[in-house]
């Protein structure tokens, strides 16, 4: 949302129907961004209330994921025989995976193809709780 206090700050600006412009491209590119991460389902009207991670704004590419290669997809921990150990993943002490990086090492040695796991350019994407967990302690040190 651009608010009228950001919009009066402009104004004065030669650029100001610049400014305008790349607000409104960098929000569409943010909300493309969102509904490919968050989306699952495309409603007739999207309902941004219900929905404010657009979850309803298109089926996005981890939900393509889920209904195209679920064996793609780790959504829980199974043992050899296929049961279900834990139905959520933990990460950290007393979890499925001691860190981070063993989960991002399973996922990238089982889930993706072979041919991309030794790409250069292959990166994990994380949201910051999980890498605030990771660094933390790092930078938490004296």
């Amino acid at each position: 949302h651009l608010k009228y206090k950001t919009l009066d700050l402009w104004a004065r600006f030669q650029d100001f129907q610049r400014r305008i412009r790349d607000a409104i491209v960098k929000r569409q590119a943010l909300d493309f961004i969102m509904a490919g991460f968050n989306g699952t389902t495309r409603a007739a009207t999207s309902d941004r209330t219900k929905n404010p991670m657009l979850q309803d704004v298109a089926v996005g590419w981890l939900q393509k994921y889920r209904n195209e290669a679920p064996t793609r997809v780790m959504s829980n921990i199974t043992d050899a025989d296929g049961k279900v150990v834990s139905a959520v993943i933990r990460v950290g002490r007393n979890g499925d995976y001691e860190n981070l990086d063993a989960l991002v090492m399973d996922a990238t040695n089982n889930l993706i193809d072979e041919v991309y796991q030794d790409d250069p350019k292959l990166v994990a994407i994380v949201g910051r709780k999980l890498l605030a967990d990771k660094y933390f302690p790092l930078v938490n040190k004296p």
